[in-house]
């Protein structure tokens, strides 16, 4: 097998890998202490909106947080941890408290502006009965 034969046929399989892990959106659920007699706990799914991108695409990050605590999820909080190769401008920011059961869906967007493949863009959400945090992978070519 020629060399360039090789390359294509290892960023093909590298494609398909980040296709089936961004198939199912990240999701780590977190149990933290107990608040007011009910325990607090959040779930973040983080979903991206294309597989692959290029150098100087905008990636949307929709972000979803859901209260499966027993108690409300109050002074809600994000932060972003991007790798080099995605720049935000903003990478924290506030949400609604979230009711028992209930959920808050947002996005954020940042620029790729650097190549590399299985990058992990990282999301952290805490409140004050609760934290989580999920990894979510993206590439970029």
């Amino acid at each position: 097998m020629d060399r360039s034969r090789s390359v294509r046929v290892i960023a093909a399989l590298s494609t398909v890998l980040v296709a089936l892990m961004l198939a199912v959106p990240s999701v780590a659920p977190v149990l933290a202490a107990s608040a007011g007699g009910g325990t607090g706990s959040l779930s973040v799914a983080v979903t991206t909106d294309k597989l692959t991108y290029n150098v100087g695409d905008t990636i949307t990050f929709t972000v979803t947080v859901t209260n499966t605590g027993s108690v409300n999820a109050t002074d809600v909080m994000w932060m972003a941890s991007p790798p080099s190769q995605i720049a935000m401008a903003t990478t924290s920011g506030g949400i609604p408290d979230i009711p028992v059961g209930g959920s808050e869906t947002f996005t954020t967007t940042g620029t790729a502006v650097g190549a590399g493949l299985d990058l992990v863009f990282t999301m952290t959400v805490i409140s004050e009965e609760a934290s989580c945090t999920v990894m979510t992978p993206v590439t970029i070519v």
